[in-house]
Protein backbone atom coordinates (compact mmCIF):
# COMPACT_ATOMS: atom_id res chain seq x y z
CA UNK A 1 0.00 0.00 0.00
CA UNK A 2 1.29 3.50 -1.12
CA UNK A 3 1.97 5.46 1.87
CA UNK A 4 -0.01 8.88 1.77
CA UNK A 5 1.41 10.71 4.29
CA UNK A 6 4.40 12.79 2.87
CA UNK A 7 8.06 11.54 4.28
CA UNK A 8 9.13 15.08 5.71
CA UNK A 9 5.98 15.41 7.81
CA UNK A 10 5.63 11.75 9.22
CA UNK A 11 7.93 12.23 12.17
CA UNK A 12 6.37 15.40 12.81
CA UNK A 13 2.54 13.71 12.41
CA UNK A 14 3.81 11.16 15.06
CA UNK A 15 5.73 13.48 17.60
CA UNK A 16 2.18 15.30 17.61
CA UNK A 17 0.06 12.11 18.06
CA UNK A 18 2.17 11.16 21.12
CA UNK A 19 2.00 14.39 22.73
CA UNK A 20 -1.62 14.50 22.25
CA UNK A 21 -2.37 10.73 23.33
CA UNK A 22 0.32 10.29 26.21
CA UNK A 23 -1.29 9.51 29.32
CA UNK A 24 -4.12 8.52 28.16
CA UNK A 25 -5.92 4.92 27.91
CA UNK A 26 -6.59 4.08 24.55
CA UNK A 27 -9.10 1.17 24.25
CA UNK A 28 -7.48 -2.26 23.66
CA UNK A 29 -8.02 -2.45 19.82
CA UNK A 30 -9.93 -0.47 17.27
CA UNK A 31 -9.80 1.04 13.71
CA UNK A 32 -10.63 4.49 11.77
CA UNK A 33 -11.70 4.56 8.51
CA UNK A 34 -10.26 7.16 6.56
CA UNK A 35 -11.09 8.86 3.72
CA UNK A 36 -8.47 10.67 1.16
CA UNK A 37 -9.09 13.29 -1.16
CA UNK A 38 -5.30 14.50 -2.16
CA UNK A 39 -5.55 17.40 -0.07
CA UNK A 40 -6.69 16.13 3.40
CA UNK A 41 -7.92 13.03 4.98
CA UNK A 42 -10.75 12.52 6.96
CA UNK A 43 -11.75 9.97 9.81
CA UNK A 44 -15.24 8.36 8.42
CA UNK A 45 -15.89 5.44 10.55
CA UNK A 46 -14.85 4.36 14.08
CA UNK A 47 -14.36 0.77 14.98
CA UNK A 48 -14.30 -0.24 18.68
CA UNK A 49 -14.46 -4.22 17.40
CA UNK A 50 -12.97 -4.24 14.13
CA UNK A 51 -12.67 -7.36 12.37
CA UNK A 52 -9.37 -8.52 9.97
CA UNK A 53 -7.72 -11.04 12.73
CA UNK A 54 -8.67 -14.04 10.56
CA UNK A 55 -6.44 -12.63 7.98
CA UNK A 56 -3.42 -12.52 10.38
CA UNK A 57 -0.16 -14.90 9.19
CA UNK A 58 0.96 -17.45 12.00
CA UNK A 59 3.65 -15.21 12.46
CA UNK A 60 1.75 -12.02 12.82
CA UNK A 61 -0.39 -13.93 15.54
CA UNK A 62 2.36 -14.35 17.68
CA UNK A 63 3.68 -10.89 17.39
CA UNK A 64 0.26 -10.18 18.62
CA UNK A 65 -0.18 -11.99 21.30
CA UNK A 66 2.89 -10.36 22.75
CA UNK A 67 2.04 -7.02 22.02
CA UNK A 68 -1.64 -7.49 24.00
CA UNK A 69 0.11 -9.93 26.72
CA UNK A 70 2.34 -6.11 26.78
CA UNK A 71 -0.69 -4.09 26.61
CA UNK A 72 -2.22 -5.92 29.95
CA UNK A 73 1.17 -6.04 31.51
CA UNK A 74 0.35 -3.64 34.32
CA UNK A 75 -2.72 -5.52 35.07
CA UNK A 76 -3.77 -8.69 36.85
CA UNK A 77 -6.19 -10.04 34.26
CA UNK A 78 -6.28 -13.36 33.94
CA UNK A 79 -9.84 -13.92 32.07
CA UNK A 80 -11.52 -12.00 28.77
CA UNK A 81 -15.07 -12.90 27.23
CA UNK A 82 -15.65 -11.91 24.18
CA UNK A 83 -18.97 -10.70 23.18
CA UNK A 84 -19.31 -10.53 19.55
CA UNK A 85 -21.92 -8.65 17.62
CA UNK A 86 -25.20 -10.31 18.12
CA UNK A 87 -27.40 -11.76 14.95
CA UNK A 88 -24.71 -12.00 12.62
CA UNK A 89 -24.47 -14.61 9.58
CA UNK A 90 -21.40 -13.35 8.74
CA UNK A 91 -18.86 -15.88 8.66
CA UNK A 92 -15.62 -14.02 7.92
CA UNK A 93 -16.22 -12.06 11.24
CA UNK A 94 -17.26 -15.03 13.30
CA UNK A 95 -13.87 -16.68 12.15
CA UNK A 96 -12.18 -13.29 13.39
CA UNK A 97 -13.63 -13.54 16.58
CA UNK A 98 -12.45 -17.09 17.06
CA UNK A 99 -9.13 -15.87 15.57
CA UNK A 100 -9.29 -13.29 18.43
CA UNK A 101 -10.04 -15.62 21.14
CA UNK A 102 -7.05 -17.77 19.68
CA UNK A 103 -4.87 -15.11 19.94
CA UNK A 104 -5.88 -13.98 23.52
CA UNK A 105 -4.97 -17.75 24.68
CA UNK A 106 -2.04 -17.28 23.36
CA UNK A 107 -0.98 -14.25 25.25
CA UNK A 108 -2.00 -16.12 28.38
CA UNK A 109 -5.43 -15.09 28.63
CA UNK A 110 -8.34 -17.71 29.77
CA UNK A 111 -10.45 -16.23 26.73
CA UNK A 112 -13.93 -17.10 25.66
CA UNK A 113 -16.32 -16.24 23.46
CA UNK A 114 -19.99 -15.11 25.20
CA UNK A 115 -23.55 -13.78 23.60
CA UNK A 116 -25.82 -12.23 25.46
CA UNK A 117 -28.77 -14.62 25.19
CA UNK A 118 -29.20 -17.76 23.29
CA UNK A 119 -28.66 -17.24 19.50
CA UNK A 120 -29.59 -20.61 18.67
CA UNK A 121 -29.38 -19.09 14.78
CA UNK A 122 -26.11 -18.22 15.19
CA UNK A 123 -23.34 -19.30 13.37
CA UNK A 124 -20.99 -19.21 16.62
CA UNK A 125 -21.02 -22.80 17.52
CA UNK A 126 -18.92 -22.91 21.08
CA UNK A 127 -19.98 -19.80 22.92
CA UNK A 128 -20.87 -19.24 26.51
CA UNK A 129 -24.31 -17.79 27.01
CA UNK A 130 -24.19 -14.82 29.37
CA UNK A 131 -27.70 -13.74 30.79
CA UNK A 132 -28.12 -10.61 32.51
CA UNK A 133 -30.62 -10.72 35.35
CA UNK A 134 -33.89 -8.99 35.48
CA UNK A 135 -33.14 -8.53 31.70
CA UNK A 136 -36.01 -8.15 29.01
Amino acid sequence: MQNIIHPDLEKSINNWFEAKFNGLTSPFYSSIDLRNSSYKIAPVDANLFPAGFNNLSEESRTMAARLIESYFKRHQYKKVLIIPENYTRNKMYIENVFVIEKVLQLAGFEARIGLLHNEVYNLIEQYETVVKENSL
